[in-house]
């Protein structure tokens, strides 16, 4: 069923921008209509958090590079507007937050983009998400520090390094989040 969901993204992605020849302000209506239409469709799936911001993750990210758009300017808007649609549903924050940042690294990483500043993208995405809809910022910068970390482990040593150098220099309060990770 994620893979439908998956493809439910890239192909609304892809219909929408094409449609307009646009990208910046038409990718974030297009993605708010399109988490709209995916929680819809998806009936029960909204329950599994992670995996369910994911995959529109991972979906838009594809359908934005299929149609030759600039994927890295869009990371934080792609992540901002999935965490944002996964908390309206019912999504827990922490989990929307983990499961659109990681896969958003892991996308970029299949896509060949530049890791640091899709997990930088990523971050500032979700945070920026999570104080929209009046969450617990501090916990949402936490959370997606520790998924871009941990995602960026599975890549490589030394990706998850560039990672942590990227977001403590990018990100208010990152090196303190590192630092109290297990490495």
């Amino acid at each position: 069923m994620f893979e439908k969901i998956i493809n439910i993204a890239k192909n609304t992605v892809k219909t929408g921008l094409k449609d307009s020849g646009e990208t910046a302000d038409i990718t974030i209506n297009v993605m708010r209509n399109l988490t709209a239409k995916t929680i819809k469709d998806s009936g029960g799936l909204v329950k599994e958090g992670v995996k369910f911001s994911a995959s529109i993750v991972q979906g838009t990210i594809l359908g934005l590079s299929e149609i030759g758009a600039s994927v890295i300017k869009l990371i934080k808007d792609v992540v901002a507007v999935t965490v944002e649609g996964a908390m309206e549903t019912g999504i827990s924050q922490n989990e929307a937050v983990r499961g659109a940042v990681a896969q958003a690294i892991q996308t970029a990483k299949e896509k060949g983009l530049n890791i640091g500043e899709a997990s930088l993208q990523a971050v500032k995405g979700a945070v920026t998400a999570v104080k929209e809809k009046g969450g617990n910022i501090n916990e949402a910068r936490r959370t997606a520090v520790a998924a871009a970390i941990e995602s960026s482990r599975s890549i490589s040593a030394g990706t998850k390094e560039e990672v942590k150098k990227v977001l403590s220099s990018g990100i208010e309060g990152a090196q303190k989040i590192i630092d109290s990770l297990k490495s």
